[in-house]
C-alpha cells in the first residue's frame, strides 16, 4: 500500500517531523468510537452475521436506538409509514445503511461541538460535511457505484482531519486557516506548510483507528490527491466533486474558502461531462433540507 511522507515517519522509530514540532504526544490520544458503534462495525464486518444479530446490538444501546429511528424516519429516507423498531429499520434498510446511520449518530457525539473560538465554526463544518455526503451518494449513484451508502459515510467524515486538528493542535491550525486566507491557497497546503501534513492524512489515521472499511479510509484520505489514490481513484473522485460542488453552492463552510477546479483524473474517472450537474445540485439541496434530523443530532451534541 502506498504511505505518505507523513505516513512513514509517523511510523519510524522517531517520527521526525511530529517529534520534532512535539505534534506526536499531543494527537496519540485521537478519540475512539464508542464501545457500540464498534460492535456494529464487527457484526457487519462478519459474513456470518444475521440481521437479528445486528438489531440486538443496537437496541442495547436505548440513546443510540432513538437516535437511528429518528433518522430513519426522517424526510431523507421517505418511507410513508413509520419504523418503530431497529429490527424492522435492518430489514428495511439492510446493514449498510444501518452502519452509516450508526456512524453519523457517533460522529456527531464525538465531534459535533463549538470550536475553541469563532476561527474555525465545527457547526457550519458538519452542515457542508453533510451536504457532501448527500452529493457523494447522489454522485455513486448515477455512475452505478455499488457502495452508496459507504460514499454518504465518506462525505460525511472527509473533513474529520479538521475537527482533529482544531482540538488538538489548535494554535497550528488556526495558523494554517489564516494562511490560506491570506495566501488564497487551499486549506489542505497551508495545513501542510504549517503543520508537515494535513487534514485528508489525519482523516486516515482517524478512520484505520476506528477500523473503518478500507474504501472510506482511501476516500478520505485521497479526496484532495486523486491522482495518488491510484486503484481507488474513482472514491476518491466521488468525495473530492462532492466537496467542490458544495463549496460552490456555500452549504456550510469547511473554514477553507478556495474552490479549486476538479482534478483531470476525476473528471475522467467520472465521466463528469455526462453528469448533469444542475440536477445534482438540485438533489443535493433537497437532501440537504430533508437531513434535518441529522443537523439536529449535531446541535443536542454541543
Amino acid at each position: 500500500m502506498y504511505l505518505s511522507r507523513f505516513e512513514r515517519k509517523l511510523l519510524s522509530p522517531k517520527g521526525d517531523i511530529l517529534a520534532e514540532k512535539g505534534i506526536l504526544d499531543r494527537i496519540k490520544d485521537l478519540p475512539t468510537l464508542p464501545f457500540i458503534a464498534t460492535r456494529v462495525m464487527e457484526i457487519i464486518g462478519d459474513p456470518h452475521s444475521s440481521a437479528l444479530d445486528l438489531a440486538n446490538v443496537i437496541s442495547t444501546d436505548q440513546a443510540l436506538t432513538a437516535k437511528v429511528l429518528r433518522l430513519v424516519n426522517s424526510a431523507y429516507y421517505g418511507f410513508p409509514n413509520p419504523i418503530t423498531t431497529i429490527t424492522h429499520a435492518v430489514a428495511i434498510l439492510g446493514f449498510n445503511t444501518l452502519r452509516s446511520l450508526v456512524l453519523s449518530v457517533a460522529t456527531f457525539d464525538l465531534f459535533a461541538k463549538r470550536g475553541q473560538d469563532l476561527i474555525f465554526d465545527r457547526q457550519q463544518l458538519w452542515l457542508h460535511s453533510l451536504a457532501a455526503a448527500v452529493c457523494a451518494k447522489s454522485i455513486a449513484r448515477r455512475i452505478a457505484y455499488p457502495n452508496q451508502e459507504e460514499m454518504f459515510v465518506a462525505g460525511l467524515l472527509h473533513d474529520v482531519g479538521k475537527v482533529i486538528l482544531d482540538q488538538y493542535l489548535h494554535s497550528e491550525f488556526a495558523q494554517a486557516i489564516e494562511s490560506a486566507k491570506t495566501e488564497k491557497t487551499p486549506m489542505y497546503e497551508a495545513e501542510k506548510k504549517v503543520l508537515g501534513y494535513n487534514h485528508a492524512e489525519i482523516g486516515k489515521l482517524i478512520c484505520e483507528k476506528w477500523r473503518l472499511p478500507m474504501i472510506l479510509t482511501e476516500a478520505i484520505r485521497y479526496h484532495h490527491d486523486v491522482d495518488a489514490a491510484r486503484d481507488n481513484a474513482k472514491i476518491a473522485s466521488i468525495v473530492h466533486v462532492a466537496d467542490i460542488l458544495v463549496k460552490m453552492k456555500g452549504i456550510g463552510h469547511s473554514g477553507d474558502d478556495y474552490i479549486h477546479p476538479v482534478n483531470e483524473t476525476a473528471k475522467s474517472v467520472l465521466r463528469l461531462e455526462y453528469l448533469n450537474i444542475n440536477e445534482l445540485l438540485a438533489e443535493m439541496q433537497k437532501g440537504v433540507h430533508e437531513c434535518k434530523e441529522f443537523l439536529q443530532l449535531g446541535k443536542e451534541a454541543q
